[in-house]
Protein backbone atom coordinates (compact mmCIF):
# COMPACT_ATOMS: atom_id res chain seq x y z
CA UNK A 1 0.00 0.00 0.00
CA UNK A 2 2.80 2.50 0.62
CA UNK A 3 5.19 1.14 -1.62
CA UNK A 4 3.01 1.28 -4.61
CA UNK A 5 0.10 3.06 -4.13
CA UNK A 6 0.03 6.10 -1.36
CA UNK A 7 3.45 6.95 -1.81
CA UNK A 8 5.57 4.80 -4.74
CA UNK A 9 8.84 6.77 -5.36
CA UNK A 10 9.68 4.88 -8.96
CA UNK A 11 12.20 2.54 -7.00
CA UNK A 12 9.73 -0.39 -7.72
CA UNK A 13 7.12 -2.23 -5.35
CA UNK A 14 9.35 -1.25 -2.23
CA UNK A 15 8.87 1.51 0.55
CA UNK A 16 10.80 3.84 2.13
CA UNK A 17 11.73 2.92 5.65
CA UNK A 18 11.00 6.93 6.86
CA UNK A 19 7.10 5.71 6.90
CA UNK A 20 8.14 2.71 9.01
CA UNK A 21 8.30 4.77 12.70
CA UNK A 22 4.72 6.01 12.07
CA UNK A 23 3.01 2.76 11.65
CA UNK A 24 4.68 0.73 15.29
CA UNK A 25 1.62 2.35 17.02
CA UNK A 26 -1.50 1.22 14.98
CA UNK A 27 -3.76 3.36 17.17
CA UNK A 28 -1.00 6.63 16.99
CA UNK A 29 -1.10 5.88 13.43
CA UNK A 30 -4.83 6.08 12.61
CA UNK A 31 -4.73 9.71 13.99
CA UNK A 32 -1.97 10.95 11.63
CA UNK A 33 -3.39 13.12 8.66
CA UNK A 34 -2.21 11.08 5.81
CA UNK A 35 -4.29 12.77 3.58
CA UNK A 36 -2.27 15.69 3.46
CA UNK A 37 1.12 13.85 3.91
CA UNK A 38 0.23 12.00 0.61
CA UNK A 39 -0.60 15.57 -1.32
CA UNK A 40 2.33 16.67 -0.25
CA UNK A 41 4.31 13.99 -1.37
CA UNK A 42 2.48 13.99 -4.62
CA UNK A 43 2.87 18.00 -5.38
CA UNK A 44 6.54 17.45 -4.86
CA UNK A 45 6.44 14.78 -7.34
CA UNK A 46 4.77 16.71 -9.74
CA UNK A 47 7.40 19.69 -9.43
CA UNK A 48 10.08 17.66 -9.76
CA UNK A 49 9.03 15.73 -12.74
CA UNK A 50 8.10 19.01 -14.65
CA UNK A 51 11.59 20.05 -14.23
CA UNK A 52 13.33 17.63 -15.37
CA UNK A 53 15.39 18.37 -18.63
CA UNK A 54 17.86 17.35 -20.88
CA UNK A 55 18.64 13.32 -21.04
CA UNK A 56 17.26 12.82 -18.10
CA UNK A 57 14.39 10.56 -17.79
CA UNK A 58 11.61 11.39 -16.61
CA UNK A 59 9.22 9.37 -13.99
CA UNK A 60 6.13 10.32 -12.43
CA UNK A 61 6.01 9.50 -8.83
CA UNK A 62 3.15 10.16 -6.16
CA UNK A 63 0.10 8.47 -5.68
CA UNK A 64 -1.20 8.11 -9.21
CA UNK A 65 -4.65 7.13 -8.67
CA UNK A 66 -5.11 10.33 -6.84
CA UNK A 67 -4.39 12.22 -10.01
CA UNK A 68 -6.00 9.80 -12.62
CA UNK A 69 -8.86 10.41 -10.94
CA UNK A 70 -8.89 14.46 -10.09
CA UNK A 71 -7.61 15.10 -13.56
CA UNK A 72 -10.39 12.34 -15.65
CA UNK A 73 -13.09 14.14 -13.38
CA UNK A 74 -12.22 18.05 -14.42
CA UNK A 75 -10.61 17.35 -17.62
CA UNK A 76 -11.90 15.93 -20.83
CA UNK A 77 -8.25 14.86 -21.75
CA UNK A 78 -6.65 11.35 -21.97
CA UNK A 79 -10.32 10.34 -20.30
CA UNK A 80 -11.67 6.68 -20.60
CA UNK A 81 -14.39 5.67 -21.78
CA UNK A 82 -16.72 3.94 -19.02
CA UNK A 83 -18.03 0.62 -20.46
CA UNK A 84 -20.94 0.73 -18.46
CA UNK A 85 -22.29 1.20 -15.28
CA UNK A 86 -19.95 0.12 -12.28
CA UNK A 87 -21.00 -3.18 -11.05
CA UNK A 88 -23.12 -2.52 -8.18
CA UNK A 89 -21.52 -2.22 -4.98
CA UNK A 90 -21.84 -4.45 -2.10
CA UNK A 91 -25.43 -4.35 0.40
CA UNK A 92 -26.01 -1.93 2.40
CA UNK A 93 -23.83 -1.51 5.84
CA UNK A 94 -21.37 0.92 7.20
CA UNK A 95 -21.45 4.33 5.27
CA UNK A 96 -17.33 4.80 5.74
CA UNK A 97 -17.23 1.69 3.30
CA UNK A 98 -19.51 3.00 0.56
CA UNK A 99 -17.83 3.39 -2.79
CA UNK A 100 -15.72 6.48 -3.92
CA UNK A 101 -15.53 8.17 -7.26
CA UNK A 102 -13.06 5.74 -8.07
CA UNK A 103 -15.27 3.07 -8.29
CA UNK A 104 -16.96 4.80 -11.73
CA UNK A 105 -13.77 4.13 -13.21
CA UNK A 106 -13.87 0.12 -12.81
CA UNK A 107 -15.02 -0.84 -15.85
CA UNK A 108 -13.33 1.06 -18.19
CA UNK A 109 -12.34 0.36 -22.02
CA UNK A 110 -8.90 -0.04 -22.88
CA UNK A 111 -6.19 3.06 -23.98
CA UNK A 112 -3.57 1.96 -25.70
CA UNK A 113 -1.13 4.61 -27.34
CA UNK A 114 2.26 5.20 -28.71
CA UNK A 115 3.82 7.03 -26.18
CA UNK A 116 5.43 9.63 -28.38
CA UNK A 117 1.82 9.81 -30.24
CA UNK A 118 -0.01 10.04 -27.25
CA UNK A 119 1.78 12.86 -25.71
CA UNK A 120 1.62 15.33 -29.19
CA UNK A 121 -2.42 14.41 -28.93
CA UNK A 122 -2.26 15.16 -25.25
CA UNK A 123 -0.52 18.18 -25.22
CA UNK A 124 -2.43 19.32 -28.68
CA UNK A 125 -5.90 18.86 -26.71
CA UNK A 126 -4.66 20.76 -23.39
CA UNK A 127 -3.16 23.44 -25.82
CA UNK A 128 -6.85 23.92 -27.34
CA UNK A 129 -8.67 23.37 -23.75
CA UNK A 130 -10.91 26.22 -22.54
CA UNK A 131 -12.82 26.70 -19.31
CA UNK A 132 -15.83 25.71 -20.73
CA UNK A 133 -14.60 22.46 -21.19
CA UNK A 134 -13.37 22.01 -17.64
CA UNK A 135 -16.02 20.08 -14.97
CA UNK A 136 -15.18 22.81 -11.66
CA UNK A 137 -17.19 21.17 -9.17
CA UNK A 138 -17.44 17.46 -10.90
CA UNK A 139 -18.37 15.49 -7.36
CA UNK A 140 -22.15 17.40 -7.46
CA UNK A 141 -23.01 15.53 -10.41
CA UNK A 142 -25.86 13.32 -10.64
CA UNK A 143 -24.09 10.19 -11.45
CA UNK A 144 -21.64 11.01 -8.63
CA UNK A 145 -24.17 11.65 -6.44
CA UNK A 146 -26.32 8.74 -7.07
CA UNK A 147 -23.17 6.80 -5.69
CA UNK A 148 -23.76 7.64 -2.24
CA UNK A 149 -20.76 7.94 -1.62
CA UNK A 150 -18.49 6.98 1.74
CA UNK A 151 -18.54 9.39 4.68
CA UNK A 152 -15.14 9.85 4.19
CA UNK A 153 -15.35 11.14 1.00
CA UNK A 154 -16.90 14.60 2.92
CA UNK A 155 -15.08 14.34 6.29
CA UNK A 156 -13.84 17.44 7.48
CA UNK A 157 -15.17 18.76 4.56
CA UNK A 158 -15.14 22.52 6.23
CA UNK A 159 -11.28 21.85 6.14
CA UNK A 160 -10.74 22.01 2.29
CA UNK A 161 -10.43 25.71 1.88
CA UNK A 162 -7.44 26.14 4.32
CA UNK A 163 -4.21 27.63 3.48
CA UNK A 164 -1.69 25.68 5.61
CA UNK A 165 1.68 23.70 4.83
CA UNK A 166 0.90 20.12 3.83
CA UNK A 167 3.87 17.98 5.61
CA UNK A 168 5.43 14.30 4.65
CA UNK A 169 8.66 14.09 6.04
CA UNK A 170 11.17 16.06 3.80
CA UNK A 171 8.54 18.05 1.73
CA UNK A 172 6.32 20.93 2.56
CA UNK A 173 4.29 22.22 0.16
CA UNK A 174 1.37 24.66 0.94
CA UNK A 175 -2.08 24.41 -0.05
CA UNK A 176 -3.70 27.35 -1.53
CA UNK A 177 -6.90 26.92 -2.00
CA UNK A 178 -7.65 30.99 -2.93
CA UNK A 179 -5.35 30.20 -6.48
CA UNK A 180 -8.38 27.89 -6.86
CA UNK A 181 -11.89 29.49 -5.60
CA UNK A 182 -14.03 28.38 -7.91
CA UNK A 183 -13.92 24.69 -7.62
CA UNK A 184 -15.35 25.67 -4.18
CA UNK A 185 -17.80 27.50 -6.28
CA UNK A 186 -16.28 30.98 -4.57
CA UNK A 187 -15.46 34.01 -6.36
CA UNK A 188 -11.74 34.05 -7.88
CA UNK A 189 -9.82 37.03 -6.33
CA UNK A 190 -8.30 38.80 -9.04
CA UNK A 191 -5.25 38.65 -8.77
CA UNK A 192 -4.85 36.33 -6.34
CA UNK A 193 -3.15 37.28 -2.89
CA UNK A 194 0.16 36.55 -3.59
CA UNK A 195 2.04 33.67 -1.42
CA UNK A 196 5.65 32.52 -1.34
CA UNK A 197 5.73 29.09 -1.64
CA UNK A 198 9.53 29.13 -0.76
CA UNK A 199 12.35 28.23 -2.99
CA UNK A 200 14.70 27.18 -0.19
CA UNK A 201 12.07 24.39 0.66
CA UNK A 202 12.02 23.10 -2.11
CA UNK A 203 15.33 22.60 -2.64
CA UNK A 204 14.95 20.14 0.25
CA UNK A 205 15.12 16.48 -0.45
CA UNK A 206 16.75 13.27 1.50
CA UNK A 207 19.68 13.30 -1.24
CA UNK A 208 21.02 16.47 -0.34
CA UNK A 209 20.42 16.53 3.07
CA UNK A 210 21.62 13.32 4.29
CA UNK A 211 22.72 14.95 7.78
CA UNK A 212 19.05 15.94 8.55
CA UNK A 213 17.66 12.95 10.66
CA UNK A 214 15.24 14.52 12.58
CA UNK A 215 13.05 16.03 9.82
CA UNK A 216 10.50 17.07 12.64
CA UNK A 217 12.40 19.73 14.55
CA UNK A 218 13.83 20.88 10.22
CA UNK A 219 10.24 21.37 9.57
CA UNK A 220 8.76 22.61 13.65
CA UNK A 221 7.75 26.00 12.31
CA UNK A 222 5.92 24.72 9.12
CA UNK A 223 4.23 21.75 11.70
CA UNK A 224 3.15 24.93 14.41
CA UNK A 225 1.70 26.86 11.56
CA UNK A 226 -0.02 23.50 10.18
CA UNK A 227 -1.48 23.28 13.80
CA UNK A 228 -3.13 26.74 13.72
CA UNK A 229 -4.70 26.05 10.51
CA UNK A 230 -8.54 26.58 11.59
CA UNK A 231 -7.01 30.48 11.51
CA UNK A 232 -6.23 29.98 8.00
CA UNK A 233 -9.19 28.64 6.42
CA UNK A 234 -9.70 30.84 3.02
CA UNK A 235 -13.41 33.21 3.84
CA UNK A 236 -14.30 33.88 0.70
CA UNK A 237 -18.27 34.57 0.57
CA UNK A 238 -18.88 35.58 -2.51
CA UNK A 239 -20.15 33.01 -5.01
CA UNK A 240 -18.78 32.66 -8.63
CA UNK A 241 -19.56 34.88 -11.35
CA UNK A 242 -18.94 34.20 -14.52
CA UNK A 243 -18.15 37.68 -16.08
CA UNK A 244 -15.51 38.11 -12.82
CA UNK A 245 -13.99 34.48 -13.59
CA UNK A 246 -13.22 36.12 -17.54
CA UNK A 247 -11.88 39.16 -15.70
CA UNK A 248 -9.61 36.56 -13.82
CA UNK A 249 -8.69 34.70 -16.87
CA UNK A 250 -7.96 38.23 -18.84
CA UNK A 251 -5.31 38.80 -15.98
CA UNK A 252 -3.95 35.34 -15.82
CA UNK A 253 -3.28 35.39 -19.68
CA UNK A 254 -0.26 37.34 -20.08
CA UNK A 255 0.91 36.40 -16.99
CA UNK A 256 1.32 32.22 -17.40
CA UNK A 257 2.27 29.78 -20.12
CA UNK A 258 -0.34 29.24 -22.17
CA UNK A 259 0.61 26.47 -24.50
CA UNK A 260 2.25 23.62 -23.34
CA UNK A 261 4.33 23.28 -26.64
CA UNK A 262 6.73 25.94 -28.38
CA UNK A 263 5.64 26.62 -31.94
CA UNK A 264 8.38 24.78 -34.28
CA UNK A 265 9.19 28.18 -35.80
CA UNK A 266 9.40 31.60 -34.50
CA UNK A 267 8.51 32.89 -37.89
CA UNK A 268 4.93 33.86 -38.89
CA UNK A 269 3.32 31.03 -41.44
CA UNK A 270 2.56 33.94 -43.61
CA UNK A 271 5.42 34.97 -43.75
CA UNK A 272 7.38 31.87 -45.14
CA UNK A 273 9.10 32.15 -48.57
CA UNK A 274 7.27 30.65 -51.36
CA UNK A 275 9.87 28.83 -52.07
CA UNK A 276 9.80 27.11 -49.02
CA UNK A 277 5.86 26.53 -49.00
CA UNK A 278 5.22 23.12 -48.37
CA UNK A 279 8.73 22.31 -47.48
CA UNK A 280 8.09 22.97 -43.97
CA UNK A 281 8.08 20.49 -40.93
CA UNK A 282 4.73 20.95 -40.32
CA UNK A 283 2.94 20.38 -43.69
CA UNK A 284 5.45 17.20 -44.69
CA UNK A 285 4.86 15.94 -41.53
CA UNK A 286 0.44 15.90 -42.44
CA UNK A 287 1.23 14.95 -46.51
CA UNK A 288 2.62 11.71 -44.23
CA UNK A 289 -0.20 11.47 -42.39
CA UNK A 290 1.87 12.32 -39.38
CA UNK A 291 0.58 13.75 -35.96
CA UNK A 292 1.63 17.30 -35.71
CA UNK A 293 1.73 20.49 -33.05
CA UNK A 294 -0.66 22.57 -33.05
CA UNK A 295 0.86 25.03 -30.96
CA UNK A 296 1.93 27.25 -34.10
CA UNK A 297 -1.74 27.15 -35.71
CA UNK A 298 -2.67 28.80 -32.51
CA UNK A 299 -0.27 31.98 -32.26
CA UNK A 300 -1.45 32.09 -36.00
CA UNK A 301 -4.89 32.50 -35.23
CA UNK A 302 -4.59 34.50 -31.94
CA UNK A 303 -2.88 37.23 -34.08
CA UNK A 304 -5.00 37.35 -36.53
CA UNK A 305 -8.13 37.72 -34.13
CA UNK A 306 -6.15 40.20 -32.16
CA UNK A 307 -7.67 39.17 -29.14
CA UNK A 308 -7.56 42.11 -26.52
CA UNK A 309 -6.73 40.47 -23.25
CA UNK A 310 -3.30 39.27 -24.74
CA UNK A 311 0.02 40.69 -24.80
CA UNK A 312 1.46 38.05 -25.71
CA UNK A 313 0.46 35.17 -28.59
CA UNK A 314 -0.01 31.78 -27.94
CA UNK A 315 3.67 29.88 -27.73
Amino acid sequence: MFGTVLFPDGTGDTASWMYIPCLQNWDDAGNRSWGSAILAFLYRQLCEACQRAGGTHSTMSGCMTLLQIWMWERLPVGRPHRMQQPPAWFPEGDTIVAPTVAHLYERTSGVYHVSRHAYISYTNEMDTLQPQHVEWRPYRRERILGLALSTVCRADEDLWTMRCPLICFYAVEYHLPHRVARQFGRLQPCPPEDFSTSWQLHRLNRQRQKKITNWQAEHQRYIDEWLRYEQNNMRIHAVHRDNAFNEYLAWLGPRTKLCLRPAWTEQDIADIASEDEGDNPYDEATRTGRQVEIAHVLSRAVLQMKLPNYEQPYR
